[in-house]
């Protein structure tokens, strides 16, 4: 078993990353939890989990944004290179796109049709956007209420709850890295990591 430390942009992210830890309970214990509020600070920091992963392991995952693929942010990152064990994953283009893939699983939890998902979730320019329009298409009052944003905000009241919830509770990663070769690339990763015993 190794303990493992998590870095993360948000609590969507954290849920995500527990639930793939939680697919290895005979290896992967987490020791620690770190949010980082955002890409900014993973930028800022990356040398030093970097650096600390020499002794340590750490998961680090973050959104690809608007950068051109994950191979080019991480040497943006990391020019130095990066220690075996730190698991630096990046989302295509952001997290929601993880959990987009789940189609069968967002579906049931939105009430709506499979036949509305209809581009995959790793090829969006803003996967996000597109998980409020899918949910515009829900019956549920308290989902719209929850998810969607209000005026100036960029997510609803309740999508820090709502969103983790359903990850911890439904979505099926197995299912989702079908449609997601970034989560696909991120499972494959995590099976055989640590790299070393610590």
């Amino acid at each position: 078993m190794f303990s493992i430390h998590l870095i993360y942009e948000d609590l969507v992210s954290l849920a995500v990353m527990e639930k793939l830890v939680a697919l290895h309970p005979e290896t992967l214990s987490i020791q620690t939890r770190r949010n980082a509020h955002g890409f900014g600070s993973i930028r800022r920091n990356i040398p030093n989990y970097n650096r600390a992963a020499e002794h340590v392991p750490f998961f680090v995952l973050t959104d690809l944004d608007t950068a051109a693929c994950p191979r080019e942010l991480i040497s943006d990152w990391l020019p130095q290179g990066q220690a075996p064990n730190l698991l630096f994953r990046i989302a295509v283009r952001e997290v929601e796109s993880w959990i987009l893939s789940d189609r069968k699983g967002f579906a049931e939890f939105l009430g709506i049709s499979l036949a509305n998902f209809k581009v995959p979730p790793d090829t969006l320019p803003d996967p996000k956007i597109e998980l409020f329009q899918l949910t515009q298409k829900s019956r549920s009052r308290d989902l719209k209420e929850d998810i969607l944003p209000e005026k100036s905000a960029c997510i609803g009241p309740g999508y820090n709850f709502v969103i983790p919830e359903f990850v911890r509770q439904a979505w099926s990663p197995e299912r989702a890295r079908i449609q997601s070769p970034s989560l696909d690339r991120a499972l494959t990763a995590l099976a055989s990591f640590p790299k070393r015993p610590h």
